[in-house]
């Protein structure tokens, strides 16, 4: 509210304080299971967005990075290794259809393909046939795209002649 000197206005000042509210059963403390994912960007790249939704929507759960170096190579070598010891990421962003197929023969990867079936929220007929045939390996899919890019060349009609 602005002061007017012409109208005669007293200034009026308010404090706003937080009182905290008396614990009561509704007011449980919930035990947060710690969920870890391993990206190729440090940052999280495209799914930081994905992580604090994730965390807003399920509060029995805690997403958060893991802590790797900035260098990429240097980064998807201790990804790599992080996978033969005990603290593997739950979650894991595959750079590469020959990462994909390397972890899958390795057996660093669950099967989705159970979950999946049971999900009321996504089935594999949400996605495209090519995705899930791309990425199905003996039987069962391992990993979900969230994006992929299809390649096109294009040129003048005059470079290409008859």
């Amino acid at each position: 509210m602005a002061y007017d000197a012409a109208q005669g206005e007293e200034w009026e000042i308010a404090c706003l304080t937080r009182q905290e509210k008396e614990p009561t059963a509704e007011t449980e403390t919930v035990e947060k299971i710690p969920l870890a994912i391993a990206t190729v960007v440090k940052e999280g790249g495209a799914y930081m967005e994905a992580i604090v939704n994730f965390n807003r929507s399920y509060p029995n759960y805690h997403l958060q990075l893991k802590d790797y170096t900035d260098e990429n190579t240097a980064r998807q070598q201790q990804i790599q290794t992080s996978l033969l010891g005990s603290d593997a990421p739950d979650i894991l962003e595959v750079y590469s259809m020959s990462d994909y197929e390397n972890y899958v023969d390795k057996g660093y990867l669950e099967p989705l393909t159970p979950y999946l079936a049971e999900s009321e929220k996504v089935g594999l007929e949400d996605f495209l046939p090519e995705i899930v045939e791309a990425y199905t390996r003996n039987g069962q899919i391992y990993a979900i795209p969230t994006t992929f890019t299809v390649k096109t060349l294009a040129c003048s009609p005059s470079l290409l002649g008859d």
